[in-house]
């Protein structure tokens, strides 16, 4: 009975794992990483994927390695892959896109009054150095007026 019970949990794990792969597709799509981040995110996304099943290893069969885990597990991601699979990537693709939309709005919302005054800001400043550019140019005239009646 135990046996069949961690086989079920096995075939779980394994359809959490596909879960978990499609989560990180999504995630990848979104991020756009490059090569050396590529390398990173992958080396930790297998990280992760061996340490949940050393804990399913640890939990159900006390550390042994046993055949139908693995198989279980196998059969978990591939029951998943085949039926699953597309639906919960769609899911999880709109929520992602979800969050970003909400997350732009929110910022854009927080930065509006900020991009308004650093625009009137730098218009000042422009004016100010306009200012200063005409000043010199009118000194340098007066100057030159000024060395000639000597």
């Amino acid at each position: 009975m135990k046996d069949f019970m961690s086989f079920g949990v096995s075939i779980l794990i394994g359809m959490f794992i596909g879960m978990f792969y499609d989560f990180y597709r999504v995630f990848r799509r979104f991020s756009k990483p490059g090569k050396v981040m590529s390398y990173i995110e992958d080396l930790l996304f297998w990280m992760i994927i061996c340490f949940i099943f050393f804990i399913l290893l640890i939990k159900l069969t006390g550390g042994v390695l046993r055949g139908f885990v693995f198989i279980a597990a196998l059969v978990g991601i591939l029951f998943y892959m085949f039926f699953l699979s597309k639906i919960v990537y769609s899911l999880f693709y709109h929520i992602f896109r979800l969050i970003l939309n909400l997350l732009s709005e929110i910022i854009n919302v927080i930065a509006n009054p900020f991009k308004k005054s650093i625009g009137f800001i730098k218009a000042k400043i422009k004016k100010i150095f306009l200012l200063i550019r005409v000043f010199f140019k009118e000194v340098g005239k007066y100057k030159k007026i000024i060395s000639r009646k000597k």
